[in-house]
């Protein structure tokens, strides 16, 4: 439980001054891809089945994920923290062939 709470108190370091949560759903994803873009992971977000999804292109501790596979974690509470609502990875850089990461909002 250490490890968690110590990526949750990171993510909200990186996200720190981001205050989304009382925007539309739209837009929230907007700023949340704009800010994440800014620290070179490479975002968008696309509709899904479950709700919307976050992609990540470009993951910037693909080289230590194995590892650290806690950094996921820190993603997950980061998108937490921007969207206002908890964020699911469905899929990983380099697991099961899979070239980027992908969250679910929402669920």
């Amino acid at each position: 439980a250490g490890s968690g709470l110590r990526m949750e108190s990171l993510a909200k370091h990186l996200v720190r001054e981001s205050d989304f949560a009382g925007q539309p759903l739209a837009k929230r994803l907007n700023l949340t891809v704009e800010k994440i873009n800014g620290m070179k992971y490479h975002a968008r977000w696309e509709a899904g089945s479950e709700g919307p999804r976050i992609v990540l292109a470009h993951c910037p501790y693909a080289a230590i994920l194995e590892k650290h596979p806690e950094l996921c974690k820190m993603d997950e509470s980061m998108l937490k923290e921007l969207m206002g609502q908890p964020a699911r990875q469905i899929s990983r850089t380099g697991k099961e062939g899979s070239s980027v990461c992908v969250f679910v909002v929402g669920r």
